[in-house]
């Protein structure tokens, strides 16, 4: 008889634990057409809705940019991006840095070795 009440304390705490703080990524975007992905253009940027379809021939990549604000009190915390999907091969940089990627058409992918890379945003 005493396991329960215990269990029934430890529940809510388990529930805490699993709460998950999200920023939203839908929305605008800013694109560019590109014949490679070997440096970021400077120029031709134009605004793009996230989640949206990019079709068209004649190149053979596009890059997508956003800037994100990371709260400060995430600090030290476990950090993902997750992707609903990306056609083809993507590669994710954050702060100039490849953070990684993901090959094959159209499936959800997660990275969640961010974290080390949001000590460098503004105002951490």
């Amino acid at each position: 008889m005493r396991v329960i009440p215990l269990l029934a304390l430890l529940l809510p705490l388990a529930a805490t634990a699993l709460e998950r703080e999200t920023i939203e990524l839908a929305g605008s975007w800013e694109t560019v057409r590109a014949d490679g992905l070997k440096s970021v253009p400077e120029t031709g940027w134009t605004s793009f809705e996230v989640p949206g379809t990019v079709s068209g021939f004649r190149y053979t990549a596009s890059w997508f940019r956003r800037a994100v604000d990371i709260p400060a009190s995430w600090q030290g915390r476990r950090v993902a991006i997750r992707f609903g999907g990306v056609r083809w091969n993507s590669r994710v940089y954050v702060n100039e840095q490849l953070a990684g990627g993901h090959f094959n058409g159209f499936d959800a992918f997660e990275l969640d070795a961010l974290g080390d890379f949001f000590h460098q945003l503004d105002g951490a």
